[in-house]
């Protein structure tokens, strides 16, 4: 189904597993942009340039990955002067446009009207948008063998709090941060396995080559004898046989949209799908109105 004329066109299974509340939105930078925070190569340019660290700045120049830059970044300055320096970064406080954050939620809610997602943000941008939103922070991740669905937002990647002595951040962003969540430890993994075996995994706000995709989608994909009742989407802007090619090796089926400043392509049509999500009676009226046409 397409919401607008120039707008991507949404499967049909997505839009029936989403009415059934079956859709777990997992959100990441991108949909920060509008509220004026930067992405994590933003982050990690920022945080650099407060901190002055030369082996980490270098890094940076010669094209290391952030997760690499964080590392250096680590044994240069330490933690928390990195905690610091993120704080500072995400805790806006002016008001910021939360239009994308609250389309999101409205699409999220599940059949019982909670809002059921999963972010590796560090901001609280969704909290803003709904003061009381229950919230899950690692490592209490909740088992969903026995707890059959998800109630709030699950910052999978830890929650922005002001730092405070002698008190670890919990951040997942380092290279050793990502390798003990997705690859040693592997409680990152284990969570979205389970979410990927009970919903439909929808990926907003993330490129190909963004860490949590690298980590988490190559393995998920790589496991033999292992099938699924439903894709991950991806929205992704662009044509469709770069966004295939860019996808493919991670198991994704890619919702391609024009690209436009802005991704307006992308957030007009979600926010149209929230609206028909809000008012199903009018949203039927008017798609049988532009029929009798």
């Amino acid at each position: 189904m397409r919401f607008l004329h120039d707008g991507p066109v949404l499967p049909s299974h997505l839009l029936t597993q989403r009415n059934e509340g079956n859709v777990i939105f997992f959100c990441g930078a991108g949909i920060s942009r509008r509220a004026g925070l930067p992405d994590f190569v933003g982050l990690t340019r920022k945080v650099v340039a407060k901190l002055g660290a030369e082996k980490a700045r270098d890094a940076m120049e010669r094209g290391d990955s952030s997760e690499r830059v964080f590392s250096l970044l680590a044994r240069e300055v330490g933690q928390s002067e990195i905690d610091g320096e993120i704080y500072s970064a995400l805790n806006l406080a002016r008001k910021p446009d939360l239009s994308c954050h609250r389309t999101i939620l409205d699409l999220s809610r599940g059949a019982d009207g909670r809002p059921q997602l999963v972010t590796t943000n560090f901001d609280l941008l969704f909290e803003s948008v709904e003061k009381r939103i229950p919230r899950v922070v690692p490592p209490a991740l909740p088992d969903l063998s026995l707890q059959p669905s998800i109630d709030g937002v699950v910052y999978l990647h830890g929650r922005l709090r002001k730092p405070e002595v002698g008190v670890a951040s919990g951040y997942v962003i380092s290279s050793a941060d990502f390798g003990r969540a997705y690859l040693s430890e592997g409680w990152a993994t284990r969570f979205v396995k389970a979410l990927r075996e009970r919903y439909t995994i929808v990926l907003l706000g993330y490129r190909a080559e963004d860490p949590p995709m690298r980590y988490l989608l190559e393995g998920l994909n790589a496991a033999d004898g292992v099938s699924y009742d439903s894709p991950i989407y991806a929205f992704t802007q662009g044509d469709e046989g770069d966004a295939e090619e860019e996808w493919q090796d991670r198991g994704v089926t890619p919702i391609c949209y024009s690209k436009s400043d802005g991704h307006t392509g992308l957030w007009d049509t979600l926010s149209a799908w929230a609206e028909a999500v809000r008012s199903p009676e009018k949203k039927k009226k008017k798609v049988i109105g532009i029929a009798q046409k």
